[in-house]
């Protein structure tokens, strides 16, 4: 693959800016039952995904989105958008964090706004991640695997695991998004790590959207990684899709010239989210502050002995309290709840 930091992630990043693009990825990547009640020919709002822990600490979610439900309601679903080009132990702690914070962004603005209105309430949550490693995920957490389903707004309500988990690997591409633009690359994806030779058939589609957008040069970039692909390769392919001599060679000279600026910024980015955040071992020392955070916004001042258990507890029983924190109706409950977890 090209020698840039995070090319996974940064083609991801890319594909998910466009609003549209995500709307139609959300759609098809949810269950019908869920899916149904959005107007998706609305635009979510893509949302800033740099989020603050309140104690300095920063993480960056690859994309947030926030769009209303059909049905009458104040408030919008979150949707946190997830890559994974291999199988990572803390993904699920890593997008249950975001959920987390997001919560506590949001109830931080209902008590500025809403200080009068009675009980807070938590802001629906859909996470989804996004894998193409060629190892097997030994454990996926998805909503499509169950055989039915509440009501919606209780499906959403975070319990801090994998809502939806698609493996872009094995899935047939005939049934890849109905978008031209995600089929090339989630056929770039589901060809990053094999050993065989890209066809030719495969290249047509993945070439199909190539063009003179940073998404297209970077696409281009990316596919010239893949096994077997020379530029000659995708010369011809372009060819064989129509692209005028002119274009094609507007493309790949744009190709050329952006490519030191994009390693640049590639690598700058990759840096300073390394001192943001720190090794994965430092990341989940936040746990705690985290879970004191949130549980004082939902519950009130914590008492010291609570404070003192949450001080005191160990990187897995934090996990279990975390899983807990959001679903539990009272306080008492989410150490009930994250205790009985460990039986």
């Amino acid at each position: 693959m090209p020698s840039l930091h995070k090319p996974h992630d940064t083609l991801f990043q890319l594909l998910i800016v466009n609003p549209e693009r995500a709307a139609v990825l959300i759609k098809s990547s949810l269950p019908e039952i869920i899916a149904k009640d959005f107007d998706f020919d609305q635009k979510p709002i893509h949302m800033d995904g740099t989020l603050f822990s309140g104690i300095g600490r920063v993480k960056h979610a690859d994309a947030v989105f926030q769009l209303r439900p059909k049905f009458d309601s104040d408030e919008s679903v979150f949707f946190i958008l997830e890559h994974k080009s291999r199988p990572e132990p803390y993904t699920r702690n890593q997008v249950s964090l975001y959920a987390a914070l997001i919560c506590v962004k949001e109830l931080e603005n209902q008590m500025v706004e809403k200080t009068d209105q009675g009980r807070l309430a938590l802001p629906p949550i859909i996470r989804f991640v996004f894998y193409h490693g060629l190892e097997r995920w030994k454990s996926s957490p998805d909503l499509k695997s169950h055989g039915s389903f509440p009501k919606w707004y209780e499906t959403a309500i975070p319990s801090l695991g994998l809502d939806v988990f698609i493996d872009i690997c094995r899935i047939n591409p005939k049934n890849f998004p109905n978008d031209p633009v995600l089929r090339s690359v989630f056929l770039a994806f589901a060809r990053a790590f094999s050993v065989e030779r890209v066809n030719d058939s495969e290249l047509d589609i993945m070439t199909k959207s190539i063009d003179e957008t940073r998404l297209g040069v970077y696409l281009l970039v990316y596919i010239g990684g893949l096994k077997g692909v020379t530029r000659d390769r995708i010369r011809a392919s372009m060819n064989r899709n129509g692209v005028s001599k002119a274009k094609k060679e507007k493309i790949v000279t744009n190709a050329d010239n952006w490519w030191q600026e994009i390693r640049e910024e590639s690598e700058a980015k990759g840096k300073a989210e390394g001192k943001a955040e720190g090794k994965v071992e430092a990341e989940l020392k936040t746990k705690g502050e985290i879970l004191t955070l949130v549980l004082t916004r939902r519950f009130g001042d914590l008492s010291e002995d609570i404070r003192r258990r949450i001080d005191g507890a160990q990187t897995p029983q934090l996990d279990r309290w975390i899983d807990s924190m959001i679903g539990a109706p009272s306080l008492s409950d989410v150490f009930e709840m994250g205790s009985e977890r460990r039986h």
